[in-house]
């Protein structure tokens, strides 16, 4: 095979001869006979999508049962949340908690004060948290001005 002498004859053949050797081997095999293939079908393919998908499964949101439950959750959840509210306001209003400083110049209502100001900080860090990791995939730049 001589080099530059625009021998369309040998280049071919030296193409064939090398492509046939990578199709020999087993991995290159498989990667040459995917790139032959017809393209694939994605999910996002909404026309597609649309003549082929199969009815959605039995929802039962609307179910009396579903419903009544929903309102049970509702009311425990509430009852829950006031019962752990009273017992940890009144344990710091009878000094029972262990802050850094001393209890003896600082008054419950203070503490109980820095206790609502210290859930409402950790609560804005959590939120701000999660929609840094939640929005990491999404364009901001789209809605900059919006």
């Amino acid at each position: 095979v001589r080099c530059g002498t625009g021998n369309d004859l040998s280049s071919q053949s030296t193409t064939a001869l090398y492509s046939s050797h990578l199709a020999s081997h087993p991995i290159m095999s498989i990667a040459m006979s995917s790139m032959s293939k017809q393209p694939e079908k994605y999910e996002n393919d909404l026309e597609e999508n649309l003549t082929t998908q199969s009815p959605p499964p039995n929802d039962f949101s609307n179910h009396a049962l579903t419903i009544a439950w929903r309102k049970c959750t509702y009311v425990w959840s509430t009852l829950l949340l006031i019962f752990a509210m009273t017992v940890t306001l009144y344990g710091i209003g009878k000094q029972w908690n262990n802050p850094p400083w001393s209890q003896t110049n600082s008054h419950p209502v203070l503490e109980i004060g820095f206790f609502f100001f210290m859930c409402t900080w950790i609560g804005l860090l959590e939120g701000a948290q999660i929609s840094l990791v939640g929005l990491q995939g999404i364009n901001l730049e789209l809605y900059k001005d919006s």
